[in-house]
């Protein structure tokens, strides 16, 4: 039966579409942070120190994201919080495609950023569960999957957009990349409120 469970949460559209969500907001996200070592050299200069501080406050805003994520999934609900986090990287990647920054500001836009990041995880994994109540713990599985489904097609977008535009294409990149994601959660929201 075990085979059988597979085959059919891979062929239930409506998770397959939920579950690719994650992939299309990790791809934004990685658009930017495939190269942030060199975009925050843009201005915070070519400082080993201050990259190291710089991607410390990104895992900072990780941790405090998780918190955040479970904290308005519980208060306003899974969707919702997951588009404010669409809505978040939308306005705030194109900030990556106007460098400089004063390296203070830099650090302010880093940390909200890695925040919204990672809020994600705990509103989509309750999202999973709710909508593949029989199969959680595949879905979870397949949603782990899509992280690094996401970080794969990231890095490839940033090399070609890298090449095509330089770093200042990569912000703006990622941005068109979060309102996709955007997008393909509202397609998501709309298969599940139907088959409900």
């Amino acid at each position: 039966g075990n085979v059988r469970t597979v085959i059919g949460a891979l062929g239930n559209a409506r998770l397959m579409v939920s579950v690719t969500f994650t992939a299309t907001l990790m791809a934004a996200v990685y658009v930017v942070f495939t190269y942030f070592a060199p975009l925050i050299e843009v201005s915070a200069g070519s400082n080993p120190e201050a990259r190291t501080a710089y991607l410390v406050l990104f895992g900072l805003g990780a941790m405090g994201g998780n918190f955040l994520g479970g904290y308005l999934s519980d208060r306003v609900g899974p969707l919702r919080t997951l588009v404010a986090v669409c809505v978040a990287h939308i306005v705030m990647l194109p900030l990556f495609s106007i460098m400089p920054w004063h390296p203070v500001i830099l650090a302010g836009i880093v940390f909200l950023w890695s925040s919204f990041a990672w809020c994600f995880m705990p509103p989509q994994q309750s999202r999973l569960a709710a909508i593949a109540p029989s199969t959680v713990a595949l879905a979870l599985a397949l949603n782990a999957a899509m992280i690094y489904a996401g970080i794969a097609a990231g890095s490839a977008i940033a090399a070609m957009i890298l090449a095509a535009y330089g770093l200042e294409g990569l912000g703006v990149a990622a941005g068109l990349m979060a309102l996709l994601a955007l997008i393909h959660l509202g397609v998501s929201a709309r298969m599940v409120a139907r088959a409900a």
